[in-house]
């Protein structure tokens, strides 16, 4: 499983302001929407019974939602759901109440009531990121506000905040919920596999890219789809190579990468994402093994442990895959 804090993508919102705009001669005419109420707004002061504040990231990017529930003057439910998470499903736990103690802090120093009514959008952009907040009070009254591509006063101040407050409840629901997929385990079959090795700087230049997938009938996806550039020539010739072909179920070796699951103890690898100190120099390497029952999903440029063993052995497996192909079907090449 993941090592260290997990990174919380509120923070990581930051970095998503700004997206693509169109070629829009208008472009300062395309923020449209509400300011918040501003100086006319009022604190509320009779404290928070629910709290939500959900990110929605640019394409391909990451989406979010947290939400605190007050369920007496001790306690709190937390939920978070995050689209880096979607095989964890909804996280929950209960906090106590110095998590409503701190968002009413936020809510205050950051004079989030002067956001109240906020509602604007750039149509101008055509990815980007957005944000919706939502605040019930324990008097019965509430507030929202809402942005996509364009933020209140303070925002960056406020998601800072907002992010350092939740990381340590939203690690342990991560860290928790990856530990029960380990305990849970795999069984069956193995269905699909993909292994990704990017080398860089001083770790060479070889780059694999497999996705075998075992067939389930009729479907437009080849069983084995294989990218490979050898440049040191370890495991296979130097060259390029493009594998694009429907192998038979029994001669993908997918039964030699679930043993090789078993042996290593890749289970143990469940959420593992962890960048190098020497990133550039580092081969980053991305890694998921589907089950029947269960998952393992790893990546990143620090390997955990076993990972060269397994390196080895699984592109041994590969290779010894490809050139069994060869040798039973004429029409099974490289691109």
């Amino acid at each position: 499983m993941k090592k260290g804090w997990i990174v919380i993508m509120a923070v990581l919102a930051l970095f998503s302001f700004f997206g693509c705009k169109k070629n829009d001669p208008d472009e300062f005419d395309t923020v449209k929407g509400e300011d918040g109420l501003g100086d006319k707004a009022v604190l509320n002061e009779s404290g928070i019974a629910f709290f939500s504040y959900s990110y929605g990231g640019s394409i391909g990017g990451n989406s979010w939602t947290v939400a605190v529930e007050r369920q007496d003057d001790a306690a709190n439910t937390v939920t978070y759901n995050a689209m880096e998470y979607g095989d964890l499903g909804d996280l929950q736990m209960t906090a106590g109440s110095e998590l409503t103690e701190e968002l009413e802090r936020i809510y205050s120093e950051h004079k989030l009531y002067r956001w109240e009514g906020f509602s604007k959008s750039d149509t101008g952009v055509l990815d980007g990121s957005g944000f919706s907040l939502f605040i019930t009070f324990n008097d019965g009254k509430s507030m929202s506000a809402s942005g996509d591509n364009v933020w209140p006063d303070g925002y960056n101040e406020f998601i800072n905040d907002l992010g350092s407050t939740l990381a340590p409840y939203l690690n342990e629901m991560v860290e928790k919920a990856q530990q029960e997929k380990i305990d849970a385990g795999v069984s069956g079959s193995l269905n699909t596999l993909m292994l990704n090795l990017m080398q860089h700087g001083d770790s060479g230049s070889d780059k694999y890219e497999v996705l075998i997938i075992r067939p389930h009938g009729s479907g437009s996806r080849k069983s084995f789809d294989v990218q490979i550039y050898s440049e040191s020539g370890d495991f296979i010739e130097p060259g390029k190579y493009n594998y694009y072909y429907d192998l038979p179920e029994d001669e993908l070796g997918l039964e030699g990468f679930a043993a090789l699951f078993e042996k290593y103890g890749l289970i143990q690898w469940y959420g593992w994402d962890e960048t190098a100190e020497n990133y550039n120099d580092a081969e980053w390497f991305q890694l998921a093994f589907s089950f029947e029952n269960g998952e393992m999903q790893a990546m990143g440029t620090a390997h955990p442990e076993n990972y060269d063993a397994f390196r080895q052995e699984a592109l041994q497996l590969l290779v010894k895959t490809i050139r069994d192909a060869e040798a039973k079907h004429d029409d099974f090449r490289s691109r």
